[in-house]
């Protein structure tokens, strides 16, 4: 029988994989099943994290906007040439029509980073904190349970995290681990505050040695402002996701006088950016660490040991059937057929199996996360 050592690091998106769905974790994690399909609002928000990363790092050689531009169009246009590179054959117009969506999806991520640091991000108020000599940006941490016996979970060969970014506030003076998110609706304080990643990083960051005075959620709405429709009178009143300085745009270029219509000032208050801050007692990091990912990550640990020793058991694995990923979860319709008992070899043939990687190196799922859009 194999040893009770997993054979990957520990990361967050294993643990809230498994907390929402066992089933959902045992294919990607366990059996190592990668959904192979474009899914445009994850690979949106996997380019806008590429080139806002860019851009950070850009300002940090040089802070002239051009330059800053031009490196987050370079590093997005990098990512789509890859997707790209790596499309399977087909017929000419569907191998066409995926090119042409990766494109669009390069051109309107670029466009996002852009109003992100022309309208919000003012990166001249930021400076990225260095960690081992290098930029806290898009930066992956590993603990190895020899470097780290004490911290890292029973079974484990150690702990990995990819924070965005690690930078300090300088008119305040204080320190945080921000994390990028695209969005179709910004989300409240509320939700963000409850996020099991956010405590479980500075955790890790405190083990390190990083201080840090608590986290930041840079939400980013995905969809670009609209733009007004034109009436006979000019431009129509009603409330659409925009904002005043694209409305007042629009009024300009038509020869419009921006004061006939100064009530749309209030009425367009659609936020298409927003800060998410949380402070966080040690007693609340303390026991989500304790409390919420050392169990997980033991149950983790039993249900590989499980997994490679026995024969595979589709049943010993829960579903969560009815949670909101569902909808949108990779493993949808195989889950459904599997259910219904029919023969699903041509399902899993659109999935690739990951590599198990080795000790040192964690198996890298960060372009794979199907129910946030994003890489974590």
């Amino acid at each position: 029988m194999q040893s009770m050592v997993v054979d990957r690091y520990l990361r967050y998106s294993e643990i809230a994989d498994y907390i929402s769905c066992q089933w959902r974790h045992d294919k990607k994690f366990n059996q190592g099943l990668i959904s192979t399909d474009l899914v445009p609002a994850r690979d949106f928000g996997s380019a806008f994290h590429i080139g806002i990363a860019a851009a950070i790092l850009a300002w940090i050689d040089d802070p002239d906007p051009k330059y800053v531009r031009t490196k987050a169009s370079i590093a997005i246009e990098q990512w789509a040439d890859s997707l790209i590179e790596n499309l399977d054959t087909m017929g000419d117009a569907a191998y066409n029509e995926i090119v042409q969506i990766i494109r669009d999806l390069q051109e309107s991520a670029y466009q996002c980073v852009r109003r992100t640091l022309n309208t919000f991000l003012k990166l001249e108020e930021w400076e990225t904190v260095i960690v081992n000599g290098v930029p806290a940006v898009e930066l992956e941490i590993l603990m190895s349970q020899e470097d780290y016996p004490d911290f890292v979970p029973p079974g484990w060969p150690g702990v990995t995290a990819h924070i965005d970014w690690i930078a300090r506030h300088i008119p305040t003076d204080t320190t945080w681990i921000i994390d990028h998110k695209t969005l179709k609706q910004l989300k409240t304080e509320e939700q963000e505050e409850l996020r099991l990643q956010f405590p479980m990083y500075q955790k890790i960051a405190q083990r390190l040695g990083i201080a840090v005075n608590g986290t930041k959620t840079l939400q980013v709405r995905s969809t670009p402002p609209s733009i007004p429709a034109e009436t006979k009178g000019g431009l129509s009143r009603a409330r659409i996701a925009t904002t005043w300085s694209v409305y007042k745009s629009e009024l300009i270029k038509r020869g419009l006088d921006p004061r006939d219509y100064a009530e749309m000032k209030t009425k367009l208050d659609v936020i298409f950016h927003r800060w998410s801050t949380t402070w966080r007692p040690q007693e609340e990091i303390d026991g989500v660490w304790n409390r919420v990912i050392l169990p997980v990550a033991a149950s983790i640990a039993r249900s590989w040991y499980d997994s490679v020793n026995f024969e595979p058991d589709d049943a010993a694995a829960q579903r969560s059937l009815g949670s909101i990923y569902c909808g949108f979860c990779d493993y949808r319709v195989l889950c459904i057929e599997t259910l219904r008992g029919h023969d699903t070899t041509h399902i899993l043939a659109k999935y690739r199996n990951a590599t198990v990687a080795p000790a040192d190196e964690p198996l890298d799922l960060r372009y794979f996360e199907s129910d946030t859009g994003l890489y974590t």
